[in-house]
């Protein structure tokens, strides 16, 4: 516990002090409004936070309700205890492979399947759009295993009940199960949305890239993480203290989703 209260400490000691010249020496409006130009001293992180919120925030929207769907597809036969069917282990196992996949092959695989298909809808492929389609395929498979282990944690005494009442699986999901879902999926999402929001590589592959305010969801986008993936090998001075800035910012707001979790997601 000590090593990694100790390791958490250390990273935000490390990430504040890097990042406070960067406070310090650009004002608000600097920071926020216009575009990306490293070049020209002028960096402004709105794009890029809001490239993250918006990737991040969409595949939360795609992926949570498949991984729920998912998670109760397995759950289901088991709530009167009766043996999953093969199906049901097929679709678990599945689930625990997938959810051990580098990022690197989904970036590979929505680079020559997501990207082509948004493409024919608008161009140019590489997008908003994409990036947050394969960031749903990933955190689809950790979000289906915690409602799963969510719904498996239920009180036995209450499955009991229900069996004892007859309940049908239907009603008991409706009576039993539902009203203690919420603070289960509610969890889950926002541990999917903090797990999307720090990807870097599979959305430096798909997303475009471009250093500027996204008009559609077909448009190029570039994340905080992108921003640090693409320049901290080369960054120096101002510029590399922003690229701090942006992972300060990207542990603060896991934090702050965290922080949400343990005041509103235990469950009713």
């Amino acid at each position: 516990m000590a090593l990694v209260l100790s390791l958490l400490g250390y990273m935000l000691v490390f990430l504040t002090v890097k990042a406070l010249p960067a406070l310090s020496l650009f004002s608000s409006q600097a920071l926020w409004s216009g575009g990306w130009y490293p070049e020209d001293g002028e960096f402004h992180l709105g794009m890029a936070l809001l490239g993250s919120v918006a990737v991040a925030g969409l595949a939360c929207l795609l992926g949570v309700p498949l991984a729920l769907a998912c998670a109760l597809s397995i759950h289901a036969l088991s709530i009167h205890g009766l043996s999953q069917t093969l199906w049901q282990r097929v679709l678990a196992t599945a689930l625990e492979v997938l959810n051990g996949v580098p990022s690197v092959v989904f970036g590979v695989m929505g680079l020559m399947v997501v990207v082509p298909l948004v493409g024919e809808f608008g161009s140019p492929g590489p997008s908003l759009l994409a990036g947050s389609v394969v960031l749903a395929m990933m955190i689809l498979p950790m979000t289906a295993l915690l409602i799963y282990q969510g719904l498996d944690s239920l009180p036995e005494e209450l499955l009991k009940g229900a069996k004892a009442l007859a309940l049908g699986p239907f009603a008991t999901f409706f009576w039993v199960i539902r009203p203690r879902l919420k603070g289960v999926v509610f969890n889950a999402a926002l541990l999917a949305l903090a797990r999307s929001m720090g990807e870097t590589v599979a959305v430096l592959m798909v997303c475009g890239n471009v250093a500027g305010w996204p008009e559609s969801i077909f448009a190029p986008v570039r994340t905080l993480t992108g921003n640090i993936g693409l320049e901290m090998a080369y960054a120096l001075g101002e510029h590399r203290q922003v690229l701090f800035l942006s992972g300060w910012l990207l542990v603060v707001l896991v934090c702050g989703l965290v922080a949400l979790i343990r005041w509103k997601g235990a469950p009713s």
